[in-house]
């Protein structure tokens, strides 16, 4: 999912972006452009929920990689997040529903694709499916929200068409990231879509 290798870069990208949280929840734009000068050089990503969400669970992947000033940084970091998310609970819901209502647009045209022959989905699935990544992880931070019927409602025909030529295997990418995605939970990393005539 693009996410450094390097952990005080993640360090850098995650405190830059919980440190424009609260204003990113109250404007008008799903994606904010963000300048980040990190160890690796200066870094422009586009934050949203779920790119924050992605660094943080980077970040306990690479805890152990931390110095002790530098755990302290991301338990800070954790706690301002969780505090922001628990103070403008309507502006977080809003701004989540925004981005899987993306990430569900930009999911069915890759299914569309594939299934149409499109494209090579075999080739294509380790880059795109860090989108279905993104939403299992959105909605799993928001679990307890009570307007997702819709975003589910959309997403389990997409699972289901998925399914259809999906071929269980190996995780897409690489073993040493396998820990962090449980098999249940996340089944569309083990194993990839398979080539087919007609759908």
């Amino acid at each position: 999912m693009g996410t450094s290798t390097l952990p005080a870069t993640n360090l850098a990208l995650a405190q830059a972006m919980v440190n424009e949280l609260e204003d990113y929840l109250f404007g008008d734009k799903l994606y904010r452009q963000l300048v980040v000068r990190t160890p690796e050089g200066d870094k422009l990503p586009k934050m949203t929920v779920g790119a924050l969400l992605d660094r943080l669970q980077a970040l306990e992947r690479q805890r152990t990689q931390l110095t002790p000033d530098e755990q302290r940084q991301f338990q800070a970091i954790r706690e301002r997040w969780r505090a922001l998310k628990s103070q403008w609970v309507a502006q977080y819901a809003d701004k989540v529903l925004w981005e899987l209502k993306s990430l569900l647009d930009s999911w069915t045209w890759f299914i569309d694709d594939c299934m149409a022959g499109k494209r090579s989905c075999a080739e294509d699935y380790a880059s795109e499916v860090w989108i279905r990544v993104r939403m299992e992880d959105l909605l799993r931070d928001v679990s307890g929200m009570a307007n997702l019927a819709d975003t589910r409602a959309r997403l389990a025909p997409l699972d289901a068409r998925l399914k259809r030529m999906f071929m269980p295997g190996a995780f897409v990418w690489g073993a040493e990231r396998a820990g962090a995605y449980a098999q249940d939970q996340y089944w569309f990393l083990y194993g990839k879509p398979i080539a087919t005539e007609s759908w």
